[in-house]
């Protein structure tokens, strides 16, 4: 129940910013630095789910099975999810995009700025890289730091963690929410593509649950299990 009244809250915080930032676009300029502030409550995240896995002595006493293991149910989960979108937009005539390809086809195909997708990319890479870097600080903090700091009262630690995570992750929706309403991307999207635009959510998650079923098949966890932890599609594997 608390699980749900969490997911509750977070679609609430993102829809209200949304609704708010709707009403502010023509001031969107202005509001540049959130992408820097997104960045930073990411970072920030990762960090102290970091600590947390530093601190735990079963996690770091099984950390070579525990990281094989994700490796693969990373992979099994990934694949499944890509494996489902290829064979999803084959069935229902979608482009990469998750736009009918026909709908694309009759329209004027705008020359691609490759500078632009090379930046992006290497923007993401380097995202990529300080989201491990700052996993590895948080662990190596969690684990020479915090049983000194928090000796005899670890339950204060996850207190703390618990209550810091529900609200970075509480901001990074509402600022989330608050681009997207700046944009108005998505209401564009959805009048220009129309429903056929969950397809290809919907069968990213179905993938990567069949890839966590699989898992359980192959491994010493139950298919429930698999699923279980595939559900989570790598927020912490």
């Amino acid at each position: 129940m608390d699980t749900l009244k969490l997911l509750a809250m977070y679609w609430s915080i993102m829809l209200a910013c949304y609704f708010i930032a709707s009403r502010l676009r023509q001031r969107a300029e202005s509001f540049g630095f959130l992408n820097r502030i997104l960045t930073f409550f990411i970072i920030l995240l990762v960090f102290i789910m970091g600590l947390q896995m530093g601190a735990d002595e079963e996690v770091t006493s099984s950390l070579g099975t525990i990281g094989l293991q994700a490796v693969i149910m990373t992979a099994l989960a990934v694949g499944g999810s890509m494996l489902f979108v290829f064979l999803g937009r084959k069935i229902f005539g979608l482009n990469r995009q998750g736009v009918p390809a026909a709908d694309a086809e009759s329209k004027v195909s705008a020359v691609p700025d490759v500078a632009a997708e090379q930046q992006s990319s290497n923007s993401d890479l380097i995202m990529t890289l300080l989201i491990l870097a700052f996993v590895a600080i948080g662990m190596g903090c969690g684990y020479f730091a915090v049983p000194k700091l928090f000796a005899g009262n670890m339950d204060l630690f996850e207190t703390i963690c618990s209550k810091s995570l529900v609200i970075g992750l509480s901001t990074l929706l509402g600022i989330i929410g608050f681009n997207m309403g700046l944009s108005g991307d998505m209401e564009k999207h959805l009048r220009g593509v129309g429903l056929s635009v969950i397809v290809i959510p919907v069968l990213a998650v179905a993938g990567s649950l069949v890839g966590g079923a699989v898992y359980g098949l192959l491994s010493d966890l139950s298919v429930r299990e698999g699923i279980a932890i595939s559900a989570r599609f790598g927020w912490y594997t």
